[in-house]
């Protein structure tokens, strides 16, 4: 679906143009070659999310080699700008009859199919950039004074809540999974799986009442001794304590004590799940 990515800027990307398979794509390289940079690119042009390029920082995203050439010459022309293309394959009904990514606002002045993720000087301080510039004592890049825009080749912008397109896509960096939440995922899946909707409510009900039965049978049996604190033990009384409490096993082994690729492989498959 993706035809051609076009990077400038962008991290450790300077200049590059991609030009993608209309099948499958495979990029292999080195330790620190610049594959998870680019699939990190083309998933903030799809997200269309200003929160991520906040997490991360312009400082991190924009290329040490563009800011140093600048830092050199402070020109405020040569202020590096970066700009991440997505060319989308045009022979694809679900990209070709949307016509709110077709247009020629891209580097390339063509018409396509597209987004883009452009991070530029903000024109609306180009004086208080120009001051800055002409401070002898400036020795920083003036990172605050840029903005970030997410166009679409049509030269709408669009962000995370009003997306320009309706497919579908799911970004998986394994590095980045949280298998604890993923297992979590997964048993909720499970417990949902063997219990109906009309007899949870039950389960849980009858799962307290037993709770509360175990605790006082502890007390009575003296095997429970609280001591004179303000605080003391007792079972969780929500409507999800059950669930809560319970785990699943996966061939006798508990989904808590699976090896780690495994956990991994969880978080790939509940990643996919929703596309579905």
């Amino acid at each position: 679906m993706i035809s051609r990515i076009i990077l400038q800027n962008f991290k450790r990307y300077q200049n590059v143009d991609f030009t993608c398979n209309s099948e499958v794509n495979i990029f292999v390289g080195e330790n620190g070659a610049g594959k998870s940079t680019l699939l990190y690119g083309i998933g903030l042009v799809l997200s269309g999310s200003h929160s991520q390029i906040e997490r991360s920082s312009l400082s991190s995203i924009i290329n040490q080699e563009a800011i140093l050439e600048f830092m050199g010459t402070r020109d405020i022309n040569q202020l590096p700008e970066v700009f991440i293309e997505i060319y989308f394959d045009e022979l694809s009904t679900e990209i070709s009859s949307n016509f709110n990514i077709e247009g020629k606002h891209n580097s390339q002045k063509i018409k396509a199919f597209g987004l883009s993720l452009k991070i530029i000087p903000n024109q609306d301080y180009i004086a208080e950039i120009t001051s800055v510039l002409n401070d002898s004592k400036w020795t920083v890049f003036p990172f605050e004074f840029y903005r970030v825009e997410f166009l679409t080749f049509s030269g709408k912008t669009y962000s995370s809540y009003n997306k320009p397109y309706k497919f579908l896509h799911s970004m998986i960096n394994t590095s980045l999974i949280d298998t604890q939440q993923e297992i979590q995922k997964r048993i909720h899946e499970v417990y949902l799986d063997n219990i109906s909707a009309e007899n949870r409510a039950k389960v849980n009900h009858q799962y307290r009442i037993n709770s509360f039965n175990f605790l006082k049978t502890l007390r009575k049996d003296e095997l429970l001794k609280e001591n004179a604190s303000e605080f003391q033990l007792h079972f969780d009384e929500s409507e999800n304590s059950f669930r809560n409490s319970v785990s699943a096993v996966k061939n006798g082994v508990d989904i808590k004590n699976l090896g780690q690729g495994e956990k991994v492989l969880l978080g790939v498959e509940n990643a996919y799940s929703h596309l579905k």
